[in-house]
Formats: structure tokens, sequence, C-alpha cells
């Protein structure tokens, strides 16, 4: 054994050469567990490791005697230790010390977390399962099943509709540059352009004025008809006719409801009464949503020289002469909205004598009564609202707002 003792700060320091080194890894002393260690279950090991375990050569135990040399296996160099730690192995851990490193292959993310246990289910299926299917189940709609026309209309009908959604007064002339080139020419192309148009305005009435707008653009569309090719049918008739057909079905929709009230009545169970109340709520409310919306598209119209004064004061003498809350409330929208265009004729005083008598009867509820009152109010303020218009703004007018509301709130301090 080669020592050599040297003075560093005062201490005496022993340095051994290699090969001493070497030689004190592999006696006997250095594998075996000290006497005075304590039991230390979680750390220490009652038997050396001699398997796959921890310790030098990755094995837990003593290396190898026919092993020497500078280089030894899984080699490390001129340093003569062989462990790969990646896998774990320490090479300076005796065999009887628990190593605190997982074994095994790790990846980055595995030595981090630890490794976890991968577990393969094998689940055989076999060929002649059946699934479960109802009556009305949701069945694609092919492109290989349509025909040429068909597909044309979906494709016509996805643009319109897109266009629809995206509506807006800020783009609305961005839009109807798309909207131009758009091919029209079938009869049923038109119509299905029409629905859409009126459905969203009658269901988004905020956005009438904007939807009202886009039908004066459409107002040209011209196409033959698909009974007789000689007749020509266009989008101004179309459009009349489903708004006159809509203002028309409020007497259907009320004899629907009469009747789904009798039932109600008769109805047995507490259960069946709730379930049928909520059915008859949700009608009620759509139904009016509907007519109401209806009425506010029409007004639209007209304001934009789509329909005639004569067609106006029809359903305004139609509106005002019922008792019913609907068609109240829609008359209270429709000639809010067109008052100050039709105020020269001597109908309109008709009109406020047949809403004033209910008034006066109470026939009705309060919430029509005060909306009737706040109609005559407005005509006596020469049809000038006490708000401003409620409905969808561009982005010029939200700014310019938004600079007049400073101003507004010194003036009230």
């Amino acid at each position: 054994m080669k020592v050599i003792t040297c003075a560093i700060d005062s201490l005496n320091v022993k340095q051994y050469d290699r090969e001493t080194l070497l030689g004190l890894r592999d006696s006997s002393a250095a594998r075996s567990r000290p006497i005075n260690l304590p039991d230390l279950p979680d750390i220490i090991l009652k038997t050396p490791v001699l398997g796959n375990g921890m310790g030098l050569l990755g094995s837990g135990g003593p290396p190898p005697m026919n092993v020497s040399g500078p280089m030894m296996a899984g080699g490390m160099g001129d340093k003569g230790i062989s462990c790969d730690w990646r896998n774990g192995n320490d090479p300076f851990s005796p065999g009887y010390v628990k190593s605190a490193r997982p074994s095994g292959n790790l990846t980055k993310r595995g030595s981090q977390q630890g490794k976890k246990e991968v577990k393969n289910i094998m689940i055989h299926i076999p060929k002649d399962v059946k699934l479960r299917t109802c009556d009305n189940a949701w069945v694609p709609i092919r492109r290989g099943n349509q025909t040429q026309e068909e597909e044309d209309l979906d494709w016509v009908l996805k643009r319109v509709r897109s266009i629809l959604n995206k509506l807006t007064p800020e783009n609305f002339n961005t839009l109807q540059t798309q909207m131009e080139t758009i091919t029209i020419d079938t009869e049923e192309k038109l119509a299905g352009v029409t629905s859409l148009v009126f459905e969203k305005a009658i269901l988004e009435p905020n956005f009438g004025e904007a939807y009202s707008k886009f039908c004066k653009f459409l107002l040209m569309l011209r196409v033959p008809s698909s009974t007789n090719p000689d007749q020509i049918v266009n989008f101004r008739s179309l459009l009349i006719t489903t708004c006159q057909k809509e203002f028309e079905k409020d007497s259907e929709n009320e004899q629907k409801i009469l009747d789904k009230r009798a039932l109600l009545k008769k109805a047995e169970s507490e259960e069946d009464k709730k379930k049928m109340l909520e059915d008859l709520e949700e009608e009620m409310a759509m139904a009016r949503h509907r007519s109401v919306g209806n009425i506010k598209f029409i007004g639209e119209l007209f304001k934009n020289d789509m329909l005639t004064e004569k067609i106006m004061h029809e359903c305004l003498c139609k509106l005002s002469c019922s008792t019913d809350v609907e068609r109240l409330e829609c008359f209270c929208s429709l000639l809010s909205s067109i008052g100050q265009i039709l105020d020269k004729s001597d109908q309109v005083d008709q009109y406020f004598r047949n809403v004033q008598k209910l008034i006066t009867d109470k026939k009705v509820s309060s919430r029509i009564r005060f909306m009737i009152m706040d109609l005559i109010d407005l005509r006596r303020r020469n049809w000038i609202p006490r708000h401003s218009n409620k409905g969808p703004k561009t982005l010029d007018e939200l700014h310019q707002r938004a600079l007049i509301r400073p101003f507004k709130k010194k003036i009230f301090i």
C-alpha cells in the first residue's frame, strides 16, 4: 500500500493511489455489512444483492474476478468502473444499501415522475355485435344520393345563411358584395333564400332594420317559375306572401292555445298538468315572439318603401279592433315605428279611439294599458321617442357615444 502524506492547511491528509483504492473496493470488508450498523429496513439490506440490484458493476455484489484493467464491462473509460447511471446504478453504493434511484430504463419525463407501470389490456369483440338503434335515428345525407340541383341548392342556402349570421350595420357593404357572387336562378333557390331572411328577421327583431335593407338589395331578384317557365317569380312577392301568412297565423295559434288549455283542465294527474302547462307556456312565448318580430319587420319593410300604405292600414285596423294581448302589443309596436309617417291620415285617429276605449273599460291587463298610454304620449310629443334607437350600431356611432358620455356626466354634476 502506497500512502502519501501531505500537509494542507495544517492538517495531515492521506492520499491513496489508484491501485490501492481498487484493492480496497474488492476486499471482503468492503462487501460485508458492518457489525454495529443499525437495523434500517428502508435503507439497509440484510444480505447483499447479488442479482440485478444496485452497487458496483450494476449488480450490488463483488465484481467478477476475471474482470480487471482499465476497461470493464459496460466501461467508463480508464476509471475502470462499470456502471450505467441512467439505469440507476451507483458505483459507490455497497451491495447491502438500497438505492434511492429507480431501476430500469427511464426517459427524461420518467426520471422526474418515477416509472409508471403500463398495463396492456386486450379486449376481444365478436364480429356479430349489434348496436342499439332507434326509429328516428339521424342519418347523414350523402352527396352521392343527391342530384346536382340539390347540391347547388344546399350550397346556396349555406352561403346565404353564413352571410346572414355575420350581418351587422358595420359590414353590410362587404356582405352585400359577397351576396352578389351567389347565383340564384331557380324558384327553389329564391324561395329558400326568402325563407332564411324572413326567419332571421322575425327571430332577431333588433336587427330588423339591417334585414330590411338586405331585402331591399334582393328586391330585383327574379327567376322563372318552376311550374310555368313563361311566368316570373320575384323576391318581393314571395316575401310579402310569407309575411301575410305569418300575420294570419295568429288566429290559428289562438285556437291551438285554447284547445291546449281545454286539455289542461281535463288532465288527471298533477305531473301531467305540470308538463302540459310548461309546453303551453313555451308555445305561447314562441308565438308571441314570432308575431311581434313579424310586425316589427313589416314596419321596417314599409319604411324602406317595400310595402304600401294601404297594407299598413289594413294591419293596424285589424290589430286595433282586437282585445287579444298579443295583437294589441303588435299594434303598439307597429304604430310606434311608423306612426310619424301615417299620422297625416284620419284613420290614425280612429285607431287611437279604439284603444282608448279599451283603457277606459279596463278590458286589458295593466301592461297593455301602460303600453297604449306610452303610445298616446309618443303621439303628443310628435313621435319623438324618449330614448334613442336601441338597435345595433356601427363602430363610429359607438365611439361618438363614448365621447359624449363624459360631457353628460359633467352637466348632471
